[in-house]
């Protein structure tokens, strides 16, 4: 037995703290894995996976949710293996009046208590989380694109996603609460041709077919009043989506992977179509970027990645009404094109951005994000999200607004100083605003210390490992 780091910092603090960090860019994944050139160091991450563990954190802090002053005293027991990772936590938020009540008054409210429930890393060839649902996306993004499930700390949402793949098959799922579940997708994915040329030219020719559900879609143009807990009601009524794809990874070396790809979806009686490009290159060993591009057709009634970062607040309030029913407003055939570049230089620096246009204005949406690792001692996150460009100045004061910035500082190896600033959404429960989320501020800065212990040595494996591969 071994003495092991505090846990990540940056995966702790998000989870601790409640801050939302938007998706990184969300072009059209590969369901075809190269397990033949991965790295000696994914073979040792994947071997520290393995190695059993169990971790205790306690954070100290204070801040603001939604511009309301709190303490906050949270405790972690975390404890892994052979790819398996638990987190329980216990977030205590106190105010003026004590226990903070917001935090618990829903049943939803309870998943803050399961921190993370995983077994595998988003990538994999197998894996399944529970915990709040961040940048999800099926497919190559037509309809569900960086899907959030929690925007509003006041109304938790612990969900599941998953990862099933085979080398001539794959299914994807996701769901945005265990507790409330009302947001369900999946998507399964084809290869017809692996069995004739395996991982070939011909073998990488990939179908999908999707299908997302929001089973109480807000249907009615306003909310009549607010519930106990805050939240809108309207008048609802299940909405359903659905589509094919096509990607054809033309080429695959260990430098560039170039990828044509095509959508048809179908969103309740309106269709769309979309046609891109993504190229994935990483001419040095230390740097690697992606290009996407994508042209997009889109009937009345139809919207490109509906199901979006936003989509959990757009739903009941889309500008002056529920996302649905912005739709009707919508005339006419549209066209629209998508954009993305990611940069990384390992193992320092990623940053992305994507720009969704719509000729429907109201729809466009910008999104950015930055991750910065400063060795063993420090870490920064920021993310950004936007939606609403009718003209030129609203990329300046778009309608909606998310935005996200995480930073950890460790001094010791069991000390660590974190700060956490989100601009959120809070739900308007009263006046003009009724059953609308507005514009909100949260941050949480503090200390936290932790001890851990592994159990046995992460190299232990790579003998076997090397056998396994053979």
């Amino acid at each position: 037995m071994s003495a092991c780091p505090t846990p990540s910092p940056l995966r702790l603090l998000l989870r601790v703290a409640g801050i939302v960090v938007l998706a990184g860019l969300p072009g059209p994944p590969s369901m075809a894995r190269e397990r033949d050139s991965a790295s000696a160091k994914d073979t040792a991450s994947t071997q520290e996976d393995r190695t059993p563990y169990i971790e205790a954190l306690v954070a100290v802090g204070g801040g603001m949710v939604h511009r309301h002053g709190i303490g906050a005293v949270d405790g972690v027991v975390a404890a892994g293996g052979w790819g398996v990772h638990l987190a329980l936590v216990a977030p205590i938020r106190f105010d003026r009046d004590g226990l903070r009540r917001q935090d618990w008054d829903e049943r939803t409210d309870y998943g803050r208590i399961l921190g993370e429930l995983t077994y595998g890393r988003r990538g994999d060839d197998y894996f399944v989380s529970v915990s709040p649902v961040r940048a999800w996306h099926l497919g190559t993004g037509a309809l569900v694109s960086g899907f959030e499930s929690t925007l509003d700390p006041d109304h938790w949402r612990t969900g599941v996603v998953a990862s099933l793949h085979w080398q001539p098959a794959g299914v994807e799922f996701f769901l945005d609460s265990v507790l409330d579940p009302q947001v369900l997708g999946g998507r399964a994915a084809v290869r017809p041709l692996f069995w004739v040329d395996g991982d070939g030219i011909a073998g990488r020719l990939e179908f999908g077919f999707s299908v997302v559900s929001d089973l109480a879609a807000p249907s009615s143009a306003a909310a009549s009043h607010v519930n106990a807990v805050g939240l809108p009601v309207h008048d609802r009524k299940p909405i359903v989506a659905g589509g094919i794809d096509l990607r054809y990874p033309v080429i695959r070396t260990g430098q560039v992977e170039l990828t044509p790809y095509a959508a048809w979806s179908r969103l309740e009686h309106a269709d769309g179509a979309q046609v891109g490009l993504a190229l994935q290159a990483a001419p040095f060993r230390s740097f690697s970027f992606g290009l996407l591009g994508e042209w997009r057709w889109l009937e009345p009634r139809f919207v490109g990645a509906y199901f979006d970062a936003a989509y959990m607040a757009d739903r009941h309030a889309f500008g002056t009404s529920p996302k649905w029913r912005a739709l009707d407003a919508l005339s006419g055939t549209r066209m629209g094109v998508r954009v993305g570049l990611s940069l990384n230089f390992e193992p320092y620096l990623a940053t992305w951005t994507l720009l969704d246009l719509d000729e429907a204005g109201d729809f466009s949406t910008f999104g950015a994000g930055l991750d910065l690792t400063f060795s063993d001692w420090g870490r920064l996150s920021a993310a950004l999200h936007t939606r609403g460009f009718r003209k030129a100045s609203d990329f300046v004061r778009p309608d909606r607004t998310l935005a996200s910035l995480a930073t950890s500082v460790r001094f010791w190896k069991m000390f660590e100083v974190f700060g956490s600033y989100a601009r959120d959404l809070m739900m308007v429960s009263a006046g003009p605003g009724l059953g609308h989320w507005a514009p909100s501020d949260t941050f949480l800065v503090g200390v936290r210390a932790g001890l851990g212990w592994r159990f046995g040595k992460a190299n232990d494996g790579r003998d076997s490992a090397r056998r396994d591969s053979r």
